[in-house]
């Protein structure tokens, strides 16, 4: 791994073997691209793009407003209308999607005032970092409740007109085994997003306790009117996030530069919490994509934790999960999924949170309570059961594959 400096590493992919829709899609991950990019942006052009490609890459990486933001900026003539048309499209949509989703917060906000709920990424990130509501995509509106508050929470969401997406949702109330297994529930509401209610902020407790959160200082600077991360653990987190996802989509990592640069970050506080935690190494994994992808000026400061040695192959997987269909993002490829799995192992410096993570594959899903209903009083035979109802769910992966092709 080549050295760019005493503390600092090289991320060794390289974007422009990708294509130019790829390039261009990189130079649009800020909500103003800066005098290079913009000057990158052109020579893009002139040298041709494929409408239909960059409108796929832009819909798999759900960085269409991004796109569409910086293009317009443009002399009329620079980029396709057909291109412009669709982007416009799309960003009045996400705009539509982006208002919802803040009516919504709005609306738990007030429901019971002082009731212990935390957003997280989405809006807070938007408003935050981007400082605009509706240009970065909105995907799932994720909240955060303590364990002991889902059941209440549920109630005031489902006063609203939200209802789980499964019909026996209440066994998350009742079943430890799930409740240890899941770190979230989906809701649905006709008209609005996906919005996921968080027990805990990732899928390991171990990664970034509760309790920890609880105890750490906590952001307002967004006005959702519900609390928002510090801008540290707002990093950490995002970090976590993109990585045990594999960052297999750019907009992810495309929120790592407009944190940097638009939030007063500790940066000696980042990497002690993160190295309590055993996340320095997302971090580091994080900060080296922002800065190969995004041009993102690492300071002594940002690389002052680099710490870790990431493999050829873990990079080589990050591009081919990247590259890859949008179906891979819910049914990965048996050497993506093990990819992805192993690179939570390889994040992951504390005994505790890997073996966490090994344990978690005998654990029982609620796919697994969905497959087979067992009463109550049988619940345990669901860890016996695990291995077939795995193969069983792999085989039904393996038929959702087969039927997109």
């Amino acid at each position: 791994m080549a050295k760019i400096s005493e503390s600092g590493y090289l991320c060794p992919l390289d974007p422009a073997t990708r294509g130019r829709e790829f390039e261009l899609l990189l130079t649009c991950c800020r909500p103003v691209a800066g005098p290079e990019d913009f000057a990158k942006q052109a020579a893009l052009a002139d040298k041709g793009i494929d409408s239909d490609v960059l409108l796929s890459l832009a819909q798999r990486h759900k960085a269409s407003s991004l796109l569409y933001c910086n293009l317009r900026r443009h002399p009329a003539e620079t980029f396709d209308t057909y291109l412009l048309d669709e982007l416009k499209k799309r960003h009045q949509f996400n705009t539509a999607k982006a208002l919802r989703a803040f009516q919504v917060i709005q609306e738990v906000a007030q429901a019971k005032p002082g009731f212990s709920v935390f957003v997280l990424k989405g809006l807070d990130v938007g408003l935050r970092a981007y400082k605009d509501l509706v240009i970065r995509d909105v995907g799932d509106i994720d909240l955060l409740v303590p364990p002991d508050k889902v059941s209440e929470a549920y109630r005031i969401l489902e006063s609203k007109g939200w209802h789980a997406h499964i019909k026996n949702y209440q066994i998350f109330f009742t079943s430890a085994i799930l409740r240890n297994s899941h770190h979230e529930m989906r809701l649905l509401r006709k008209g609005f997003s996906i919005l996921e209610l968080h027990w805990r902020p990732t899928y390991n407790p171990q990664e970034l306790p509760l309790e920890y959160l609880q105890k750490s200082p906590v952001s307002m600077q967004a006005n959702t009117g519900l609390p928002g991360f510090s801008n540290e653990n707002l990093l950490i987190y995002l970090c976590i996030h993109g990585s045990k996802h594999g960052w297999g989509r750019l907009k992810w990592l495309f929120d790592l530069p407009n944190v940097v640069e638009q939030l007063e970050i500790d940066w000696s506080f980042v990497w002690q919490k993160s190295g309590e935690l055993g996340v320095s190494f997302a971090v580091q994994q994080g900060l080296m994509l922002a800065a190969r992808y995004c041009n993102l000026q690492l300071t002594n400061e940002m690389t002052a934790g680099f710490r870790h040695r990431i493999s050829d192959a873990q990079w080589r997987s990050i591009e081919a999960f990247q590259s890859g269909p949008e179906l891979w993002m819910e049914y990965p490829p048996l050497h993506l999924a093990i990819h992805i799995w192993l690179n939570r192992i390889a994040t992951a410096s504390r005994p505790r949170v890997i073996l966490w993570y090994c344990l978690s594959m005998l654990n029982p899903s609620i796919n697994d309570y969905e497959l087979i209903s067992l009463p109550r009083r049988l619940e345990p035979l669901y860890f016996v059961l695990r291995p077939f109802t795995w193969a069983l769910r792999r085989l039904r992966i393996a038929q959702a594959r087969s039927d997109a092709h």
